[in-house]
């Protein structure tokens, strides 16, 4: 595999089908929503086995509730201090950046209560979270100031240590970054289309490109 080569970073979508059956990808009703095909993905666990000899970080995204089983199995396989576990959660799901007609996947969803159990049987792993359809202004209105406090209490009561709020990549600044990194959560931003040099705060870049995939070997 090429990111192991490379040693650069990569995604697993841990799904699971109707019959509890692991597979990399997106749940059916992903599909059946968005009429896109189903992809065409290695073996779950075929592609763990090619993993657990490297060292590269490897992000675990639990795509289905029923997957969480699974996703422990993987993380025991490829150590929890070189992963970290992503999941949407029910508790950070808004309306206000819905657009009419945008389908909801509810097999994504997962309580952020599973995090922090995941959490306290690996130590060392890293737990992030996705919000979704908050305001696009989240980061730069005032007006928000209560919701995101409210969001911040959210994720350090459930020792959450990343975030995706999911909100345009461009309205993060070194200030919005500050806002997290004061209570000790790095968020995620998205750095395919947007300048890098703007911001000088840490944060962690998720990218669809490989080439613009840090290098990393962690041991």
């Amino acid at each position: 595999m090429q990111a192991i080569r490379e040693k650069r970073s990569m995604d697993l979508d841990v799904c699971v089908d109707d019959q509890g059956n692991p597979y990399l990808g997106h749940p059916k009703e992903y599909h059946e929503k968005t009429r896109e095909p189903f992809f065409d993905s290695m073996p779950l666990w075929e592609a763990v086995e090619a993993l657990a000899d490297s060292n590269i970080p490897v992000i675990v995204d639990c795509k289905h509730f029923g997957a969480w089983t699974v996703v422990e199995e993987v993380v025991g396989q490829l150590r929890p201090e070189r992963c970290l576990v992503h999941s949407f959660v029910s508790e950070l799901k808004f309306e206000a950046g819905r657009m009419p007609g945008e389908p909801d996947f509810l097999t994504e969803w997962s309580s952020i209560e599973v995090l922090r159990r995941l959490k306290a049987k690996f130590p060392s792993l890293t737990t992030t979270v996705s919000a979704k359809w908050l305001s696009a202004d989240m980061l730069v209105s005032e007006k928000h100031e209560t919701l995101l406090e409210s969001v911040i209490r959210l994720l350090k009561e459930y020792r959450i240590d990343t975030v995706c709020l999911n909100v345009p990549d461009s309205t993060f600044s070194d200030k919005a970054l500050r806002t997290f990194l004061r209570q000790g959560i790095l968020p995620h931003v998205g750095v395919d289309r947007i300048d890098v040099q703007q911001l000088s705060e840490t944060y962690i870049g998720e990218t669809d490109r490989l080439a613009f995939a840090s290098r990393s070997d962690l041991f």
